[in-house]
């Protein structure tokens, strides 16, 4: 569950379209999957596996401390749902 949240979005792997690309370089309309783990800093991830922290420092969408993508639209800064 997210810190100071009592709830927790289910839904940990999701595939979707971009709606407002803001300043990256990808296109309404394109293809995307959202990152699933967010890791911490830790010796995995500071050696470029961005997906693994053996430490455990890391959150998860739906799954460990971050919302899951089972909602009509999301953000991907973090795991941040709207």
């Amino acid at each position: 569950m997210p810190s100071n949240e009592d709830f927790i979005v289910l839904g940990h792997e999701a595939v979707g379209q971009i709606e407002n690309p803001g300043t990256t370089k990808l296109s309404k309309g394109d293809p995307t999957v959202p990152l699933v783990r967010h890791p911490d800093e830790c010796v995995d991830y500071r050696s470029g596996q961005l997906d693994m922290c053996i430490e455990g420092n890391y959150r998860e969408c739906g799954i460990k401390g971050a919302h899951g993508f089972l909602c009509e639209y999301l953000i991907q800064d973090g795991c941040a749902v709207s």
